[in-house]
């Protein structure tokens, strides 16, 4: 959920991608919801924005 083919990405890039190249249906926003509390769940076990562990994420969206 976190990469695409030219390294990591965000979520919210990751599900704008997918919709773009498969289009969305009544299930996608589900689906998004249950990604974004998959961050938010991965977020609180690490104790950090799950971005932060990401090599090169942080620079290239800080560009």
């Amino acid at each position: 959920m976190l990469a695409l083919a030219e390294g990591f990405c965000t979520a919210q890039e990751r599900i704008v991608d997918v919709a773009l190249r498969y289009s969305v249906n009544e299930l996608t926003t589900a689906k998004w919801r249950a990604q974004f509390a998959l961050k938010a769940h991965f977020d609180a076990a690490c104790g950090v924005n799950i971005y932060q562990l990401l090599p090169g994420l942080c620079e290239r969206l800080l560009r």
